[in-house]
């Protein structure tokens, strides 16, 4: 039997309260969102709110889905090109809204994991082939150590603080980073040179 789709007025609510709740999330702390907040912000009544979710949290994974889904694609099939992380990355920024609920979304332990998740799956294999020792269980530290750094620079990126550094010059630094670690920039910080994928 084939999946039923939600009617259209289904549809238009949950995508009310979603859009409600991205509102929200880039103007407070998600913690603080109620489902009075969520229902005032998509004009809303609390039983309609209740007929699509159990409470914010359960509307809170559909949103966070909905985005990490996006940037899973973003990633997918990712090159060693330092060009193409830099593409993806001035895509994010460009999109405001986008940019802004990836950053308050961070805060959340569980999208933080997940992004971490999906940024190891992404450059496991380049970085693995590249820069890490044979034994098994010293990549997972050394890659873990990596990881938890990328995501927390381009966190720090995307809270768009720095509007002085471009997606190209922060993929550079990174890729610094990773290949010569905080000691290796003493010879100089390279942030002008033009994008080339590693040797």
């Amino acid at each position: 039997m084939p999946e039923k789709k939600p009617n259209r007025r289904v549809q238009f609510t949950r995508g009310a309260l979603r859009n409600a709740l991205i509102e929200l999330a880039i103007e407070k702390p998600l913690r603080e969102i109620t489902v009075t907040d969520v229902c005032t912000q998509a004009d809303i009544n609390r039983s309609t709110f209740y007929l699509h979710y159990p409470g914010v949290h359960a509307l809170l994974r559909e949103v966070e889905d909905q985005l990490l889904d996006q940037f899973r694609a973003d990633l997918k099939g990712l090159s060693p090109d330092p060009r193409d992380l830099a593409a993806v990355l001035s895509r994010l920024k460009a999109d405001t809204r986008r940019r802004m609920l990836m950053h308050a979304l961070l805060d959340d332990p569980y999208v933080a994991l997940r992004i971490h998740k999906m940024t190891y799956a992404a450059f496991r294999l380049n970085w693995q082939r590249d820069m890490l020792p044979d034994e098994e269980n010293k990549k997972r530290l050394i890659f873990t150590f990596i990881v938890n750094g990328a995501v927390a620079l381009l966190s720090e990126w995307i809270a768009d603080d720095m509007p002085e550094l471009s997606a190209e010059q922060t993929v550079l630094l990174l890729y610094d980073l990773i290949r010569r670690g905080p000691g290796g920039l003493r010879d100089g910080y390279r942030a002008e040179q033009p994008l080339s994928p590693p040797p």
